[in-house]
């Protein structure tokens, strides 16, 4: 046992067990030899020898294996029965790691005892390369079955062995209909003979083919437009064995490619037929496409176009200067944004010709929004443009004389106007009325009449100086402008032209007439806001000069009265449009207490007062009739409702203590529909109890735009809202009117209140329209009231509420609120 590795170890275990290959040197040999790895397992199930091959496998030294129980190096081993000789297993090596072999057990009996050896060998190797397989096998699966493209491959007989999922899908075909047939079975008959007669016979050949364009027909009966690439595999000897093909389904891409060309087709036909020139370029500018009416005008043939820079095509000018526009499709491309026409454009034909346009550049844009080229249309506009001026100079002059119309010469006017106020430049104004016109033109006819104010408008034209304004204000009524001309010199002009006129004879039928002119002058003055008024007040000297014996000037000199207070106003509406813009408004309120009963709450009107820039409080008298000259009492109005509206909803507690707050509107106010919509918005954002609310209206007001008011009282009345009719009693018709108002107050007019104590006419008016009020079901309301005397007979006459200085004197309105609530409280 010499030679035997371990036979020490043998040795100095128990003697009298027989031991393995003991004097058997050549069995110990042949165990070491051996090329698989091998153990001998004694009947406990312990290793007792092993060869250089099983320590390699276990990587552990000899001696650690030797007495170790095979179940620890292989735990899933069983050495009984033996059913089965060849057996996979995992054996664990010193580093823990599992190796995969193959076992193969074979008992030995020796004397009584019994042993098993145990080969192993390693199937590390053989395990990878089955899993190799199964991964190759598992991809051609996956390729085959699950990848998104229509793959099939043929042998060399062109009979389908494989085909792919997507395959199956786009023709609907199950896998079990498709394996074993011929592939060209699946083309149409046309797609069929182009494959056998002509793709077939070069792809033998060559060995492939790429995008071979077939048509497939679908277990459905549809025809799918598919292109076909293939590679042929050969063997050792060079004769076909497969075929790989790849198709593409492309039956929705010509689909498109074919509306495509269709839409092309249309849209070509359709700018060939369009009234309007259309051209198209790229990214730097070159003509692409040019429409036959682009032809006609640039004077180019799109042969020769296209190409051409579009600064040689398209040639803009303006129409007054003739000065060189810049293109609309450099600017295009530039700011990438579609660019307008600009006007008075003049295209400058390739002939020579010109032609007024009108044109528009916009980008042409990819999928992506990248700008791709331009479009430019345009279209002659030449005839319309005439017409246009034609229209325009009739609409801007009188057609008997050629000058100017009233209209035209007050825009002129405005403008003049304008001037003034901005650069202080001089100008006069020179209305001239003929006299004696009216005896000639009834005595000789209109026709005649027409021949003499023609010349006398020549007449004007040439008397005054050139740049002067010249216009027919209507029948024998003329004006001019004298431009930078200030009063002295004006009144030189006019004079001039007063004595040519009335130098001036008219002949007909050999007779001879001579009508002479008044004529009445203005000097436009800063204090000149409106046209109207020049000429009102051109119009007023022209008159005095008539007064003063016709055929003179008059001067128009307007220091007195009127002329202050046309100042003033102005001045006011300024100061009003500030205080808007500022909030210098301020409410005010007066509290209306009822005659016969205590307040369940705050009743009172809003009135209004203005904060000037020293602080001072100013009472509407002061500039309420400004803002209705000038229009600013709607303003007013949606100020103070806004303010209002937006107090009450700011504090719900606040509200259980008011009864009722009236507001006033103004008589424009009735008649503005853009005001009444602006109520109606704001009050549709109103989250409180509109029954708190009350609008005044003044009687003259509400009768002079009746059908408004009654309108805007019966909308406003649905949502709760009241109406008190205030100076109820000042009109003459009022009781007639009152029938249509659908008021719930009567707001009796102060003048009838103040003295109804001493005046017994007042105090029958009074009743009058109180008792008028219980007839009607609406209540009085009687202002004014300054002494207790006056309130007892109020009360007595059956008047509901009052108001006045006698009762409360205004205060602010947020005071009011204040001291009510302190007093509720």
């Amino acid at each position: 046992m010499d030679d035997f590795p371990g036979s020490e170890r043998a040795t100095n275990t128990n003697a009298a067990v027989p031991k393995p290959f003991a004097d058997e040197s050549l069995a110990a040999r042949i165990f070491e030899a051996s090329p698989a790895a091998t153990l001998l397992v004694d009947a406990a199930g312990k290793v007792t020898e092993l060869n250089s091959e099983a320590a390699r496998l276990f990587d552990r030294q000899r001696a650690a294996l030797i007495d170790r129980p095979l179940s620890e190096l292989i735990p899933q081993l069983d050495l009984t029965g033996h059913a089965d000789p060849q057996q996979e297993h995992l054996a664990l090596r010193g580093d823990g790691v599992a190796v995969p072999v193959e076992v193969a057990l074979k008992p030995l009996p020796l004397g009584d005892q019994h042993y098993v050896i145990v080969a192993l060998a390693d199937i590390s190797a053989r395990k990878s390369a089955d899993r190799y397989l199964r991964d190759s096998e598992a991809l051609h699966r996956t390729l085959y079955q699950d990848a998104p493209v229509m793959m099939h491959s043929i042998d060399n007989n062109g009979v389908l062995l494989s085909v792919t999922q997507h395959w199956l899908t786009t023709l609907g075909y199950s896998r079990d209909e498709v394996l074993g047939r011929k592939s060209v079975e699946f083309l149409t008959e046309e797609s069929q003979r182009y494959a056998v007669n002509e793709v077939l016979p070069a792809f033998f050949r060559t060995g492939r083919c790429n995008d071979v364009a077939y048509q497939m027909r679908a277990k459905d009966g549809s025809v799918h437009d598919v292109l076909l690439s293939a590679s042929l595999q050969r063997d050792a000897d060079g004769k076909p064995v497969k075929t790989l093909a790849v198709l593409e389904d492309v039956t929705e891409r010509r689909r498109h490619s074919a509306a495509l060309a269709e839409q092309h087709e249309r849209l070509r036909v359709t700018l060939n037929s369009i009234g309007d020139a259309v051209v198209t370029t790229d990214t730097a500018g070159r003509v692409e496409y040019i429409n036959p009416v682009a032809e006609q005008l640039t004077g180019w043939r799109a042969a020769e176009a296209r190409g051409r820079a579009i600064e040689h095509i398209f040639k803009v000018v303006d129409e007054q200067t003739l000065a060189r526009r810049d293109n609309p499709v450099d600017k295009c491309l530039h700011e990438g944004r579609a660019v307008p026409a600009a006007p008075n454009a003049v295209l400058l034909s390739r002939s020579g010709s010109e032609y007024s346009i009108d044109y528009s550049a916009a980008p042409i844009r990819d999928a992506g929004h990248c700008i791709i080229g331009v479009v430019l249309a345009f279209r002659d506009m030449t005839e319309q443009h005439q017409l246009i001026r034609e229209c325009s100079y009739q609409a801007t002059h009188d057609a008997l004389t050629k000058l100017i119309n009233r209209a035209e010469f007050e825009r002129c006017l405005q403008q003049a106007l304008s001037e003034n106020r901005e650069s202080q430049a001089e100008h006069s104004v020179m209305l001239i009325d003929l006299d004696h016109f009216k005896r000639i033109n009834d005595a000789c006819g209109h026709t005649v009449g027409d021949r003499l104010l023609r010349q006398v408008g020549t007449l004007i034209q040439t008397a005054v100086r050139t740049g002067d304004v010249v216009g027919r204000l209507g029948s024998d009524e003329f004006a001019v402008i004298l431009q930078g001309c200030g009063r002295e010199p004006a009144r030189r002009v006019a004079q001039t032209l007063c004595d040519k006129i009335d130098a001036f004879r008219f002949s007909h039928e050999e007779r001879r007439f001579h009508i002479g002119a008044s004529i009445g002058l203005v000097a436009i003055e800063r204090d000149w806001n409106d046209p109207g008024e020049v000429l009102q007040a051109a119009d007023t000297a022209c008159a005095s000069a008539k007064e003063a014996g016709r055929n003179r000037v008059h001067a128009y000199a307007d220091v007195g009265p009127r002329l202050q207070r046309r100042r003033g106003d102005a001045d006011w509406a300024s100061r009003i449009e500030d205080a808007l813009d500022h909030d210098r408004f301020i409410l005010f309120a007066q509290m209306i207490e009822p005659t016969r009963r205590q307040h369940h709450g705050l009743h009172c009107e809003i009135l209004l007062r203005l904060r000037d820039e020293s602080g001072a409080i100013i009472a509407p008298g002061a500039f309420m009739p400004a803002a209705e000259r000038f229009h600013l009492a709607s303003r007013i109005d949606k100020w103070v409702i806004h303010q209002v509206v937006t107090l009450l909803a700011s504090d719900p507690w606040q509200l259980r203590d008011i009864d009722q707050v009236s507001i006033n509107l103004s008589g424009q106010s009735l008649a503005d529909a853009e005001f009444h919509r602006h109520v109606e918005t704001l009050l549709d954002g109103c989250h409180f109890d509109l029954g708190k609310l009350c609008f005044e209206i003044t009687e003259t007001s509400a009768i002079g735009r009746i059908d408004q008011a009654a309108q805007f009282i019966t909308t406003q009345r649905a949502r709760g809202i009241r109406f008190s009719l205030d100076d109820f009693g000042s009109g003459v018709s009022s009781f007639g009117y009152l029938k249509s108002l659908p008021v719930d107050y009567l707001k009796v007019d102060g003048q009838f209140v103040k003295r109804i104590v001493e005046d017994r006419v007042d105090f029958m008016t009074v009743k009058c329209i109180a008792d008028l009020g219980k007839a009607l079901g609406k209540q009085t309301v009687a202002e004014f009231v300054e002494t207790e005397a006056a309130r007892g007979e109020l009360e007595k006459l059956g008047v509901d509420y009052v108001q006045g200085y006698g009762v409360h004197k205004p205060e602010p309105f947020a005071d009011v609120l204040s001291s009510w609530r302190r007093q509720a409280a």
